[in-house]
């Protein structure tokens, strides 16, 4: 997660050639990746709300400045217009 000029890493190290579900959530100025249906957070940070002003500013998978980009494709992406309650994500992405 890039967020401004602050760089948040996760934990978990990911298998290559591997799917893997990522849930990005915003609430304010509080930040949380959640990563293949965990209820932990991989990611949790403060950050300015406004560093997404609209869709056209949010990269998903890299940087038109080839910055941080993702080796890999990305797939049934969706942006939702408020924070998803854990609930929601569990629908998304049933435990196994």
């Amino acid at each position: 997660v890039q967020s401004n000029e602050d760089v948040a890493i996760g934990k978990t190290l990911l298998q290559r050639w591997m799917w893997h579900h990522v849930v990005y959530v915003r609430q304010g100025d509080r930040l949380r990746v959640y990563l293949n249906g965990n209820e932990e957070p991989e990611i949790e940070m403060e950050s300015s709300a406004d560093c997404v002003q609209d869709l056209s500013s949010l990269y998903l998978g890299g940087k038109s400045n080839s910055d941080f980009n993702f080796e890999g494709r990305l797939d049934e992406i969706g942006v939702f217009d408020r924070a998803l309650s854990l609930e929601a994500i569990r629908t998304l992405f049933p435990a196994k």
